[in-house]
């Protein structure tokens, strides 16, 4: 039986709607395993260490490092001089003379690169379409944060301009507390239970947002390797024993109140994430066979499952932060290159439906939100639909903001002007209140939603740079938040 790791930080109120977690900060040394300890309390004394280092064994080790290092650095610096579809081989001087030779998975190229952080060109007319908008939308709008500098996107120059922390500060907080996270996030997505996906989503949320501040692949490959885990244990509903009993693939939960019973809020909070990483995923080499199957699996599987199911019921939520993981999807499968146009048109109403016109409810995510009354340059909403007078909880909030900070870094549906306005929520829930509108004690867990602010300002950023609540998740986001604000 797979063993539960249950990263969130409070347990589940209701299975039907559980709140958010985050990955947990990691205080201390790893954990170790006994024979580790074991292993420690019989290592031998210091000056025999240092001994048993100096033999020719200990040399040799010492120069087998100095050289694999050399040859990275190398590598990192000198262009690939031959490049197949799978695997990319630059060859770099020896230490001793002659070649090494380096080969791996395909290299960035400036085509992917640009991919990771640039949607697809939208139709001429369409919402996203920035000639039919005669108001600014998306990162380049007007007001706000300084131009981008001309220094290299994400380099410690051009953040230096804007006065944050650079890509390679919060790369190395993340490498530094990403260790042992990755086998905790193999065996939720190992398990056949769609709840532990709900846990997962916080993983390949961190890894999407690191290969798109980077464009390191072994970002892109582990989180390709969760979802593939989840992906080969979907089975058909007629063989699942819940109600639907039909061929679509998919997963049962355990979990109390839903055992056995498909539930489209755990795979949505996974796979508002998945689509993004779809959506950034080179299109060639054995990247663009990967993502091709993961397309047409998300598609149907997905996307097509529960919308045929009742979208008034599965898809448009009876409350914000559900409906917006739906939003996120459409957004995503509207502007990935390779989605049919009949679904990219359905997923695109998705998304402008819980925008502006949700069906079934007098309101939408547009609607719900007001002027903060004592905060004049905030927003304030509430989680119900159609009520003005309540205000949405932080934590289930992440899944709002998750969606808005999306939708305005993809210049669709959410302007500049909105997102100042957020950033005087960030300011009246700071540094830790539980309600929107400043309300009461919470956790002070932004690394799901609120933290994506940074990306629009330079200014917010700066101020979560500050926040003492950060997860391995809160670390990537900061990074890509980087990677965009110097013009990734």
């Amino acid at each position: 039986m797979t063993r539960r790791v249950d990263i969130r930080r409070d347990a589940p109120q209701s299975a039907a709607d559980p709140p958010p977690g985050g990955l947990p900060r990691q205080r201390g040394r790893h954990k170790q395993e006994p024979h580790q300890q074991q292993r420690r309390r019989t290592r031998p004394p210091r000056r025999a260490r240092r001994q048993l280092h100096r033999g020719p064994s200990g040399r040799v080790a010492w120069r087998r490092r100095r050289l694999i290092l050399l040859i990275g650095a190398l590598a990192a610096t000198v262009p690939a001089t031959a490049t197949g579809s799978d695997v990319t081989t630059i060859l770099v001087p020896a230490a001793a003379g002659g070649t090494a030779v380096v080969t791996g998975r395909p290299a960035p190229t400036p085509a992917n690169r640009a991919l990771a952080l640039t949607p697809s060109p939208a139709p001429a007319g369409s919402a996203a379409d920035p000639r039919s908008s005669p108001t600014p939308s998306g990162p380049a709008g007007a007001g706000g944060s300084p131009p981008p500098s001309s220094a290299p996107r994400g380099s410690s120059t051009s953040a230096k301009v804007l006065g944050v922390q650079p890509v390679s500060y919060w790369q190395q907080r993340f490498d530094r507390s990403e260790r042992g996270y990755f086998r905790a996030a193999t065996e939720l997505t190992t398990s056949s239970d769609s709840g532990d996906y709900y846990d997962a989503a916080y993983y390949v949320d961190a890894y999407v947002s690191m290969w798109q501040a980077t464009d390191q692949s072994h970002y892109l490959d582990r989180a390709i390797s969760l979802v593939e885990n989840m992906v080969s244990r979907a089975r058909p509903s007629s063989t699942l024993g819940s109600r639907y009993h039909d061929s679509y693939l998919g997963w049962v939960s355990r979990r109390s109140g839903v055992s056995g019973q498909e539930v489209p809020l755990y795979e949505s909070y996974m796979w508002r994430y998945v689509t993004r990483m779809i959506r950034v995923m080179p299109r060639t080499g054995s990247y663009g066979t990967e993502r091709a199957r993961l397309l047409s699996f998300t598609e149907r599987n997905i996307f097509d499952k529960w919308m045929s199911r009742g979208a008034r019921t599965n898809v448009y939520r009876s409350r914000t932060h559900m409906a917006a993981h739906w939003a996120y999807i459409g957004l995503e499968l509207s502007q990935t290159t390779g989605v049919p146009s009949a679904t990219r048109a359905a997923a695109r109403a998705v998304a402008r439906r819980i925008d502006r016109n949700l069906p079934g409810n007098s309101s939408s995510l547009h609607g719900q939100m007001r002027v903060n009354p004592a905060h004049p340059g905030a927003y304030l909403w509430s989680d119900v639909w159609g009520d003005r007078s309540g205000a949405q909880d932080v934590g289930h909030g992440n899944g709002v903001i998750a969606y808005v900070a999306e939708a305005y870094t993809l210049g669709t549906g959410w302007t500049r002007a909105d997102m100042t306005r957020f950033g005087g929520t960030l300011d009246v829930i700071t540094p830790a209140a539980a309600y929107v509108d400043g309300s009461g004690d919470g956790t002070g867990w932004w690394a799901d939603g609120w933290v994506k602010l940074g990306r629009a300002d330079a200014a917010v950023q700066r101020k979560l740079e500050a926040h003492q609540q950060m997860t391995l998740q809160y670390f990537a986001a900061m990074a890509a938040n980087v990677r965009i604000l110097t013009g990734g």
